[in-house]
């Protein structure tokens, strides 16, 4: 039985990836697709790797008073088009590559700036077999819009497993 040695290989290295999304100075309707497609290079640690997505914020330097989703893929989906501040349109090849939907619903007003942001998530990651590379995508959940094109940086936290 290899239970110890299973065990031993979960956990114990957290990374933080900061993505600076380019957004537009313009109102995003409710579905809009923020900042395109986000790929978080090497967010695995391995090919085919694995771990725990902890914690996501997206911070605003705009004023956010809106629900953001971020889209969670394990691998490029390349069948969609993420256009930049249109509808969100998930192809149905891409289906099995969402790992998950995470909802931003939790706000901090810091003046200006405002960060949407989720801890203890818990979602389970996994790249590709040929990858470290995840990918994701944000969702406007109501109308919005950022002062400049540099407003919008979103923070993954990823507990690797080793």
């Amino acid at each position: 039985i290899m239970v110890a040695n299973a065990l031993a290989n979960v956990g114990n290295l957290t990374n933080v990836f900061d993505v600076a999304l380019v957004v537009q100075a313009a109102a995003y309707a409710s579905g809009d697709v923020i900042g395109g497609k986000i790929t978080l290079t090497g967010a695995m640690l391995q090919d085919g790797g694995t771990g725990i997505l902890q914690s996501l914020a997206l911070c605003s330097k705009a004023d956010l008073t809106v629900d953001m989703d971020v889209i969670v893929f394990s691998a490029d989906p390349a069948g969609t088009t993420f256009t930049e501040n249109g509808p969100v349109a998930v192809d149905v090849a891409d289906i099995a590559k969402v790992l998950g939907v995470v909802t931003l619903s939790t706000r901090s007003d810091l003046g200006t700036p405002v960060i949407a942001h989720l801890r203890n998530v818990g979602m389970p990651l996994k790249s590709a077999a040929a990858s470290r590379n995840l990918y994701a995508c944000v969702v406007a959940r109501g109308a919005y819009t950022p002062a400049s094109t540099a407003d919008v940086t979103l923070r993954f936290g990823i507990q690797n497993d080793l």
